[in-house]
């Protein structure tokens, strides 16, 4: 990150809440786990990803988050970053639809 981070000017931060996200991430994981997808450098999602345990504690840290991002960008000067942070689909929509016609 310290190689980009100063680079950047704007930072998209998608701030959904979880019962909009979480179903994705279970779909996602799904989808990879049986199609035994290479995510990085050979690794591939386990199943275990998919326990109700492991979807459980997700649900319950997503209300954190947003705290721990804002510390990470209050750690650090940021100042430069523009911070647009989108809250729904509509938001995200908007946005793309803005930039497409530009």
């Amino acid at each position: 990150m310290p190689i980009v981070w100063p680079l950047a000017d704007t930072l998209v931060w998608l701030d959904l809440p979880p019962w909009r996200c979480v179903p994705r991430a279970v779909r996602r994981t799904s989808r990879q786990v049986m199609r035994r997808v290479e995510l990085w450098n050979g690794n591939r999602q386990r199943a275990s990803s998919l326990t109700p345990a492991s979807v459980w504690r997700l649900w319950c840290r997503w209300p954190s988050y947003p705290a721990t991002i804002e510390r990470a960008l209050t750690a650090h000067d940021w100042s430069h970053l523009q911070v647009v942070r989108l809250r729904s689909d509509g938001e995200i929509r908007q946005l793309v639809d803005n930039g497409t016609r530009s």
